[in-house]
């Protein structure tokens, strides 16, 4: 259409275009804070008025203005699936790191309340009484030593005890949040249809169904496939966990206990729909992850080996002691008793009575003192212990600057992403202030063409 009165239809639409851009970028602002919001921009094309092409014809029109298509988010889905696999690694890593730190503050060493300073106060009681066999006092120090020494282990394997109380408290606690997650994006996913199919606008749903795949890779190492009508598809270690409207339920198949003990086997978890099993996912990263290495391979590890030196000890002391004679000429008892399996959280000392501390290695009520000599000059475990310690510290530092590098390039992938799609006020206050302009300059060309039109239709023709 051409001629004076098309040109109001071109005005129209720069109007209207202006409006759509004022109100998108009123919503950005107003956004600017908002946790998984996505920056927002309109879509715009010129409009023809030629809906098809002539060969003979020529129109002397030059277009009908400007068209809004749509508002699109500012995002780039290989992007976000990157940060989604940096998240989750980064998840796995901080959990082995945080719980390394806090079990090296618990086992205290170096230090005066660590085991390796029972070990040397357990020592030296023994050359004590080397120089005091014939005092009561002296035998009395040995069995609080040896007291101390075993409330020592005996802290350290619970220590090690309640992390792993906590550790298996939180997997419960995070395979909630994973069917929470799951049942809210299997709605979603119905929403989103719903509007793809009815046109209506859903940015928003987008941005929350973006933030839900990234709170499930988080949590277990979720992998996500975006569909063509806007749905998202996510497997979990494997099986899919949500489908269409469809979410499976994550439980705990093995390992833990509803109590959250620990029930001597691996952790293990199930997927199941209906009450139907879909199978075991294996979840190898993300919060989860990282809890079940923490578990069945950190801290499960760190107890053995604490069980093999208490057991170590004991034992040593323990051959050493009934081979010896106490004060009253009697062949020595054990000084140490324990739990098999489980060492360092059982083991006690048994002696109470000062008298029947063994340190002589001939009998008959003679005070010799080589077995409290070669007791006190004793460092069995001392290596392994002194081993199990730079090994804690050692996998601290390799956990700490695995976890701080990762680190590193999630927050470089997050940086990207926010360049991306996160709100400028400067850049969202200058498009203002340019669709307001676009509105006034619109304006005035409709007030222009009122005026034109006015002189035409009014004044052309009148005679004075």
């Amino acid at each position: 259409m051409a001629g004076t009165f098309s040109s109001f239809g071109s005005a129209l639409s720069g109007l209207r275009y202006s409006q759509t851009a004022m109100d998108v970028a009123s919503l950005n602002l107003a956004n600017v804070d908002s946790k998984g919001y996505t920056r927002q921009r309109v879509e715009a094309s010129a409009s023809t008025s030629a809906a098809n092409a002539a060969m003979y014809a020529r129109g002397n029109s030059y277009g009908d203005g400007v068209g809004v298509d749509g508002v699109s988010r500012a995002v780039d889905l290989l992007l976000n699936s990157r940060a989604r696999t940096e998240h989750a690694t980064q998840q796995f890593l901080d959990i082995q790191a945080d719980v390394l730190k806090r079990v090296e503050a618990g086992v205290s060493e170096p230090g005066k309340t660590g085991l390796n300073s029972a070990l040397d106060g357990f020592r030296k009681s023994w050359g004590d009484l080397v120089n005091a066999p014939d005092q009561s006092a002296a035998r009395s120090q040995v069995i609080a030593a040896a007291n101390t020494l075993s409330e020592a282990l005996r802290s350290q394997a619970r220590m090690l005890q309640g992390e792993d109380t906590d550790a298996r408290l939180r997997v419960l606690d995070n395979v909630d949040k994973v069917n929470t997650i799951a049942g809210e994006m299997a709605s979603l996913n119905e929403k989103i249809q719903i509007a793809s199919f009815d046109g209506t606008a859903n940015n928003t749903l987008l941005d929350r169904r973006d933030q839900l795949m990234l709170e499930l890779s988080q949590l277990g190492g979720a992998e996500s496939t975006i569909q063509s009508n806007g749905t998202v598809q996510v497997n979990l270690g494997g099986l899919t966990l949500v489908s269409g409207n469809t979410a499976a339920t994550l439980s705990v198949s093995a390992g833990i206990g509803a109590d959250g003990s620990g029930t001597g086997a691996p952790i293990a978890f199930e997927l199941s729909l209906g009450g139907t099993s879909l199978g075991n996912p294996a979840i190898g990263t993300g919060t989860l992850g990282g809890l079940v290495r923490s578990v069945d391979v950190t801290i499960a590890g760190m107890r053995d080996e604490l069980d093999t030196i208490a057991t170590t000890f004991a034992d040593t002391v323990n051959g050493r002691h009934t081979g010896g004679f106490d004060q009253d000429g009697v062949a020595g008892e054990a000084m140490f008793s324990y739990t098999a399996g489980n060492a360092a959280a059982t083991i006690t000392v048994s002696l109470t009575d000062p008298r029947k501390v063994a340190a002589s290695s001939v009998g008959g009520g003679v005070l010799n003192t080589d077995n409290a000599n070669w007791l006190g000059n004793n460092k069995t475990v001392e290596g392994a212990y002194q081993s199990w310690v730079a090994t804690l510290g050692s996998s601290v530092s390799a956990a700490t600057r695995l976890s701080t590098n990762q680190k590193a390039l999630t927050n470089q992938v997050d940086g990207a992403i926010e360049q991306l799609g996160g709100v400028s006020i400067d850049e969202e206050m200058v498009n203002l202030v340019s669709a307001q302009r676009i509105y006034e300059a619109a304006a005035r060309v409709i007030t222009t063409l009122d005026s034109v039109l006015d002189t035409l239709i009014n004044r052309t023709g009148v005679t004075r």
